[in-house]
């Protein structure tokens, strides 16, 4: 359950003290594995992550031709929380 996963989230991050990365790859997945639905309700777990947890830093990493899409079906608070930055490997 989504709520359930969510709350054990908060309660980490409240009680650990620590900034907690959640990095994603290959967000494309559910869309291609389950359709347009399942990518939209994804985002939404994110955004609600990003809102709704304290010292959370979440990173995705998606192929740049996917980028339009994700930003396409994200909502306007989800979009403008969204910077593309590029990886540079040193």
């Amino acid at each position: 359950d989504d709520d359930t996963c969510l709350a054990m989230i908060k309660i980490i991050t409240e009680n650990l003290g620590k900034v907690i990365v959640l990095y994603f790859d290959e967000i494309e997945s559910p869309y291609r594995m389950h359709g347009e639905l399942a990518e939209r309700k994804f985002l939404e777990v994110l955004k609600k992550q990003y809102n709704e947890v304290q010292k959370l830093v979440i990173v995705i990493a998606v192929l740049k031709e996917i980028w339009p899409r994700i930003l396409e079906i994200a909502d306007q608070p989800l979009r403008s929380r969204m910077e593309p930055e590029q990886l540079v490997i040193l």
